[in-house]
């Protein structure tokens, strides 16, 4: 994986992400929570949520219920 588009705001929060063996990923916040991710699908879902929350507040979670 070569790179990630993130929008500004989501990258002030993110620190690194970080891809290991057999398409596991891994997003380290820059609050050092790490979020662990078992494919490509599931990172880009995560880093949706995360862009959800810190640029219009919504937390996409409560919104599916």
């Amino acid at each position: 994986m070569n790179s990630v588009i993130m929008p500004k705001k989501l990258r002030k929060i993110v620190y690194k992400i970080y891809q290991h063996p057999n398409n596991v990923y891994s997003i380290v916040l820059k609050n050092e929570e790490t979020i662990w991710c078992d494919n490509q699908i599931e990172l880009y879902d995560s880093l949706n949520h995360l862009a959800a929350k810190s640029i219009y507040g919504i937390n996409i979670d409560e919104m599916t219920k």
